[in-house]
């Protein structure tokens, strides 16, 4: 039986992957800057989130900084740089992705990022005291099957997790099913990881 912690974990994870396409989410602006809202109030914070804000079915990559303001010509924490707009770009070149890619096309997606997925990422963990530990997961794209191996160096195990494609933020996951457990993991951007903690979702980059 794998331990209590990263059962609670990999339950807390797998809730961010339940939901439906927001409807009603838009821009908006202060004296202090833009951020993104959803439908039900909440925005993203210190985290990155692939949006399709003009509804044209092409999604940007944005950064919002701790207090929810997108960030804009500016570089992001874990070093990418991003437009007047707060998109994303790379030598110059906003980057894309459809934002409701066909479940035929779910493969092809997957094995044109395996770069951005391999890597150790640190991450926080819960113990059974309710303190936080940072520790380090390693993660290994699989081309040929689609699927990520993610070892647990603290709970000695490894697990597999099956390509799973975009879901309804435009956020590229993959999710484990068995028996004992469901999770997902969740990548924003390349080498970002998502993972839960109790200021909701936030993003670690690859060392």
């Amino acid at each position: 039986m794998k331990k209590k912690a990263l059962t609670t974990l990999m339950a807390a994870s797998m809730a961010l992957a339940v939901g439906g396409t927001a409807f009603g989410a838009e821009w908006k602006k202060d004296d202090n800057g833009w951020w993104w809202q959803e439908d039900n109030g909440s925005y993203p914070v210190s985290t990155w989130q692939w949006i399709d804000g003009n509804g044209d079915g092409v999604a940007e990559c944005y950064f919002f900084n701790e207090k929810g303001y997108n960030l804009q010509n500016a570089a992001t924490p874990d070093g990418y740089t991003v437009d007047a707009s707060g998109a994303w770009i790379v030598d110059g070149v906003v980057q894309t992705k459809t934002s409701e890619a066909p479940a035929a096309a779910a493969g092809t997606e997957a094995s044109q990022y395996q770069d951005d997925y391999s890597g150790v990422y640190e991450v926080p963990f819960y113990e059974a005291d309710g303190s936080i530990v940072m520790d380090s997961i390693s993660v290994v794209y699989d081309g040929s099957a689609n699927a990520i191996s993610v070892t647990y160096p603290r709970f000695d195990i490894t697990l597999t997790y099956t390509y799973a494609g975009p879901d309804y933020r435009g956020v590229m996951f993959f999710e484990l099913i068995s028996e004992e457990e469901k999770d997902a993991i969740f990548f924003l951007a390349p080498g970002v990881i998502e993972w839960p903690t109790d200021d909701g979702r936030m993003s670690f980059t690859r060392k």
